[in-house]
């Protein structure tokens, strides 16, 4: 018996080819960081969030719509993408910053102690961490 057109060993439909998907995310964060760094903040958050929505475990692009957030002082929406951003990246100490920071500003002061101290960690000679940290305490 023989096995016809695209039997056995033929081209599987699971793989498909994700080399064009991550050629257009590419243009998109790109189309996205030039909108941000242009101050067109509005533009850069539709693309930022176009791109979490193709993929959502995206480092660089939660930490930039975490920034944006920010300056829209959208803090509780800042704050779940920075916890997202540091499930990811565990490592990421402008995570752990910045969750402390509003974490201090919150009057949360366990909390802020705890991720001040792992960013302090991270990079112990950075003088904004060690001022929050010094506030902490």
């Amino acid at each position: 018996m023989g096995r016809g057109k695209g039997g056995f060993g033929g081209k599987s439909k699971r793989h498909a080819n994700t080399s064009a998907i991550d050629a257009g995310l590419k243009h998109l964060e790109s189309a996205a960081n030039s909108s941000f760094d242009s101050g067109n903040i509005d533009n850069a958050e539709r693309l930022y969030r176009k791109i979490l929505d193709a993929k959502p475990q995206s480092a660089s692009t939660l930490l930039k719509l975490s920034s944006i957030c920010g300056l829209k002082n959208e803090s509780v929406e800042q704050q779940y993408l920075l916890e997202r951003l540091l499930s990811i990246k565990p490592d990421s100490f402008v995570a752990c910053f910045n969750l402390g920071t509003i974490a201090l500003q919150n009057g949360n002061e366990n909390k802020a102690v705890l991720l001040l101290e792992r960013a302090h960690r991270l990079n112990p000679n950075d003088t904004d961490c060690r001022y929050n940290l010094a506030l902490t305490y």
